[in-house]
């Protein structure tokens, strides 16, 4: 079995780390001046070289012929190093050895001298996952170690290492690697292997390595085992297909639909993407690159087009709200159950949310939508105002009516197999279930009245639900809900029958209607213990209480 090409091709001095000189010209220093410190602590993202200039310290602090702090890697104390023979260079996964105990047993072992070496090294990686109980045992020997030893601790989540023991070492970051840094050392490391890699190929891996030389090199063997060795040339569209990506052309294309507000053409293209078997992860991950790009334009140099985007099709601060959007679903895709459906979702969100605005980025005020019908007298209707919240009262609805209404509502709709009625309430809740419990709660307690002229009319049962529901955030996020599953509905309208609430003020619910409610607002639970009294079973003792006796 071969070894991986980031193990192959490890930097073997502090020269030939990449990226890195900030380091690497302090440790080449130390080493000849001999001012090595007793204790590092490497911080920085997986895959810059913490644990390679760690093993690249313990061979010059031991090296036998040392040449401007750089090891020789021939010498018998570097070549023992290297294969991995020298008992004097103790590395230590911390992941796994995190425990009390393990620290206990270093602390006896770090006094004896070394066995082959000058000096003996301690490697400690992941060192953020010793447990404090650990780190207490180690905090004395890390501060004053024999003059023999050298501690380096490499990881990837300096905040969680305790105060008292950063205070104590020597800290070194090492920062993330460049996009052309990247492409250079990997164009080189696909030479040296016998590949040829276009320019735009080194990029298209550099870019989906995010600053890690080592994902680079793991993306690298898994394109070039992916792409037959015919002439031994590797594309950029082959490195696409072989990450799943898309070609940049086709999401600029999506993106400027996108700012089109082209509905059809945003679909089509997206639909091609699909059935070009692109990950709908890189797809969200592209469109947010590039709306970033687009959103950076659009601040800096207004009228310029990126990509085939035209940034002055939407103002800078719909490009920051697009951004903003497409993060948070691609935050909510890595546990998604339908990918395609959760990206598709997103699309039909940003359409509806653009086509709310005018032309200066402005949101349009909700006075200026066509009025709703009149309601009748008996009734208060509230449209994205707030409203107080009196206690929880039994609707007065008459019986013949809500009949007439449930027949009308659930009637299937004579177009395609757009939801309407119920069907699209019910649709409605299952969404905002994924995202807000507790507004998908309230939503099973409210009844579809009908749509007129795109405007859908809800009635909710209770006072505090009607109230939750005109919150504004609540209300637009029901909107884009709605409107995603069908395009007709461009308002709601909240009717609630006020004096119904006021005459039913007097009468508190009972203790089994709260309980139902609390389930209802909270799916999945259930109560074990309650300390609600029944008003009813209340009052009804009372009035037996207070009921004269048989013998008055």
């Amino acid at each position: 079995m071969t070894q991986s090409l980031y193990r192959r091709h490890r930097s073997p001095t502090f020269a030939a780390l990449i990226g890195q000189e900030h380091v690497t010209t302090t440790l080449r220093n130390q080493v000849i001046g001999k001012t090595v410190a007793h204790g590092y602590l490497f911080t920085g993202i997986r895959g810059t070289g913490k644990t390679s200039a760690a093993r690249i310290l313990a061979r010059a602090v031991n090296c036998l012929a040392v040449k401007d702090g750089e090891p020789c890697n021939t010498c018998e104390s570097c070549t023992a190093i290297l294969e991995g023979r020298a008992m004097d260079v103790i590395e230590i996964d911390a992941a796994s050895n995190r425990g009390i105990d393990e620290m206990r047993s270093l602390r006896e072992r770090v006094h004896f001298l070394p066995a082959m070496l000058t000096t003996k090294v301690y490697i400690i990686d992941e060192a953020h996952m010793l447990t404090t109980e650990a780190w207490n045992a180690f905090l004395k020997t890390l501060e004053e170690p024999p003059d023999h030893v050298v501690f380096v601790l490499a990881t990837t989540e300096p905040q969680r290492v305790p105060e008292t023991v950063r205070s104590r070492v020597q800290r070194f970051d090492f920062r993330r690697l460049s996009l052309e840094e990247l492409g250079s050392h990997v164009k080189s490391i696909a030479k040296a292997e016998g590949r040829d890699l276009d320019g735009d190929a080194a990029d298209v891996i550099a870019r989906a390595a995010h600053g890690s030389a080592r994902d680079a090199l793991s993306l690298l063997e898994y394109v070039v085992a992916f792409v037959p060795e015919v002439d031994g040339h590797v594309t950029a569209e082959a490195v696409r297909a072989a990450l799943g990506l898309a070609d940049p052309a086709r999401i600029g294309a999506l993106v400027d639909r996108l700012a089109a507000q082209d509905a059809a053409g945003l679909f089509a293209a997206l639909d091609e993407l699909f059935d070009l078997g692109v990950d709908p992860r890189q797809i969200v991950r592209q469109v947010g690159e590039l709306v970033k790009t687009c959103a950076r334009t659009a601040l800096i140099a207004r009228g310029e087009s990126v990509d085939g985007v035209d940034t002055a099709a939407l103002p800078a601060s719909s490009w920051v709200e697009l951004l903003d959007a497409v993060l948070k679903r691609e935050a909510t895709l890595r546990h998604a159950s339908d990918p395609r459906s959760e990206v598709e979702f997103l699309f039909l969100a940003a359409l509806v949310t653009l086509d709310s605005r005018n032309g200066s980025g402005e949101a349009v005020p909700l006075a200026a939508a066509p009025a709703p019908p009149a309601a009748p007298a008996a009734q208060h209707v509230v449209k994205n105002t707030a409203a107080p919240h009196p206690e929880p009262a039994e609707p007065v609805v008459d019986t013949h009516q809500a009949a007439v209404v449930e027949q009308r509502v659930s009637t299937p709709s004579p177009s395609t197999g757009i939801p309407q009625g119920n069907e699209l309430w019910k649709q409605a809740v299952e969404r905002v279930q994924r995202v807000d419990a507790m507004l998908a709660g309230i939503m099973r307690d409210c009844q579809v009245e009908d749509m007129s002229q795109g405007t859908l009319r809800i009635r909710p049962s209770y006072a505090f639900h009607h109230a939750r529901l005109t919150v504004p955030e609540k209300r637009n996020a029901l909107l884009a809900t709605l409107s995603a599953l069908n395009p007709e509905v461009t308002d709601i309208e909240i009717v609630f029958d006020a004096d119904a609430g006021k005459g039913s003020a007097s009468t508190a619910p009972t203790a089994d209607e709260v309980a139902r409610q609390v389930t209802d607002l909270f799916p999945g639970s259930q109560i074990t213990k309650s300390r609600l009294r029944d008003p009813s079973f209340e009052s009804s003792n009372r009035s037996a209480d207070t009921s004269p006796s048989p013998a008055e």
